[in-house]
């Protein structure tokens, strides 16, 4: 594209809805379409367009737009839930720019976007939430793939003011889907914190977080979620979660300078504890992060940073995810199958690790190291590398895995297990090929209660002789069923 700051036409294709994650307005003159905007005319100008929920022919919608407009630029946002895949780009005649949401939780998340972009031609992909994604991205050869946090927070009036409303809230949903959150609230309250856990709409969540002295976070999944933004850019005095460094929020702001972090729910209620003792404190927090989030990922900065890579410029460094070490280790052979069959095993373990405050997942000798590395962005996932009796070549597998990690520095992150370690599995994770095989049954007898994942496809007969049979919520995990009640005489 040329022109450097020409005006442009935009056509932005999005699921969410108008009061909830609207588009960046990145163009005067830009038309939205998607399945929760309805066919709407302002001062004379198409401003949006209603289309069906999931696959829709983008040349169709084009033939609905006024006959002399035609965009420049389509972006098209999309996410786990597939709401929003617009397909035939092509036949626009323009770049095209992929935004991925939410990766971190639903089946088959990470796979259907990584199917979905290599259907079509993107000049360039970005990540919002889920910056530890990225490296499947780039490894399934789908062009520039970059971070821009912030890009989809909309812009709110609400900024803090010089004495607090409330002391401590968490704006925010603690239903079934939320098992850590509700912990971790739950957790607080029992000690006696002056936590109050509320819902409200998107403007009444800022004002919320302006009004109160702390505001406690806590993501899905490990995901670097709007509330992080949101609390930043209105001023409030943020408690979040700490992930995974692969997630980013390290590269975005300073514990202890710009927010305040986590690791569990102890810990929660220690920091709490002495920040609510300090408000002056808590001021200086928020003000620090929101000059901060000004500086450097405001939504008009992160708008700008998409538009000019557009326009084949460079984005500011820390927005490349080649600073994730797991680059390091992408696999030149372009193996789609290979990279494919991790993605669906890191998909089954990222959804148990959704349900569960602590997760440890013991992984056979024969899982690759790049399988082991796809891993290490789950914050409350213990890997263990199992080297357990009976395996062939167990010495010469977990050595080349240990290179492998060596590579990208983060075998420190994946160690293996001391046969002295009590530790027992809540996940064993093994190659398919193990399946059937004597030294897999020994390694299940030694972890009796563990869920299973193998990396690749198996045969359900085998596994169902092994004792096994398919989870009944969650694709690629395996589990033992469950123990029927003896029908004998009982004794007396």
């Amino acid at each position: 594209m040329s022109g450097g700051a020409q005006p442009m036409r935009i056509l932005h294709f999005t699921q969410s809805p108008p009061d909830y994650i609207p588009p960046p307005p990145l163009a005067a003159d830009q038309v939205v379409a998607g399945p929760r905007y309805p066919d709407r005319v302002q001062d004379g100008r198409l401003v949006s367009i209603n289309t069906p929920i999931g696959a829709v022919d983008a040349l169709a919608v084009l033939e609905r737009l006024p006959i002399a407009w035609r965009p420049d630029l389509v972006v098209v946002r999309t996410d786990a839930t597939a709401e929003c895949r617009p397909a035939n780009l092509q036949a626009l005649k323009c770049p095209a720019v992929l935004v991925v949401g939410d990766t971190h939780h639903r089946a088959g998340a990470i796979s259907g976007v990584i199917e979905y972009a290599a259907s079509e031609r993107f000049a360039a992909i970005g990540l919002d939430y889920t910056r530890q994604h990225a490296h499947f991205l780039l490894e399934a050869g789908l062009g520039e793939v970059v971070w821009l946090p912030g890009l989809n927070v909309a812009r709110s009036p609400v900024r803090c003011g010089s004495a607090f409303d409330r002391r401590f809230t968490m704006v925010g949903s603690v239903h079934y889907f939320h098992v850590r959150r509700a912990g971790v609230c739950r957790g607080l309250l029992q000690a006696g914190l002056p936590l109050q856990v509320l819902q409200a709409t998107n403007e009444d969540s800022r004002r919320l977080h302006a009004a109160s002295q702390l505001s406690l976070n806590c993501s899905l999944n490990g995901d670097l979620n709007l509330r992080v933004l949101e609390v930043l850019q209105v001023g409030g005095a943020l408690l979040t979660d700490r992930l995974a460094p692969e997630a980013g929020l390290g590269l975005l702001a300073d514990d202890g300078v710009h927010l305040c972090s986590y690791g569990s729910t102890a810990e929660a209620v220690e920091r709490a504890r002495e920040l609510l003792k300090e408000p002056d404190r808590c001021m200086a927090l928020g003000s620090a992060g929101r000059a901060h989030y000004e500086q450097t990922m405001a939504p008009e900065t992160m708008a700008g940073h998409l538009l000019a890579m557009v326009r084949g410029a460079s984005l500011p460094d820390m927005f490349h995810v080649r600073h994730d070490p797991r680059t390091r280790l992408i696999d030149a052979s372009g193996d789609r199958t290979g990279l494919m069959q991790r993605v669906a095993a890191y998909e089954a373990v990222q959804l148990l690790h959704l349900r569960k405050e602590q997760l440890t997942l013991v992984a056979a000798p024969t899982v690759s190291g790049r399988m082991l590395a796809d891993l290490v962005d789950l914050p409350r996932l213990r890997v263990l590398r199992d080297q357990g009796p009976g395996w062939p070549n167990a010495e010469a597998l977990t050595h080349g895995a240990s290179e492998l990690l060596q590579r990208a520095g983060l075998e420190s992150r994946l160690p293996i297990m001391d046969p002295a370690d009590p530790a027992k599995a809540d996940v064993i994770l093994f190659q398919a090929s193990d399946a059937g095989q004597e030294h897999l049954r020994a390694m299940l007898t030694r972890h009796p209660h563990a869920m299973t994942v193998p990396v690749g496809p198996v045969d359900a007969e085998v596994l169902g002789a092994m004792g096994l049979q398919a989870d009944p919520d969650i694709a690629g995990v395996w589990g033992r069923p469950p123990r029927k009640p003896s029908s004998g005489p009982k004794r007396r």
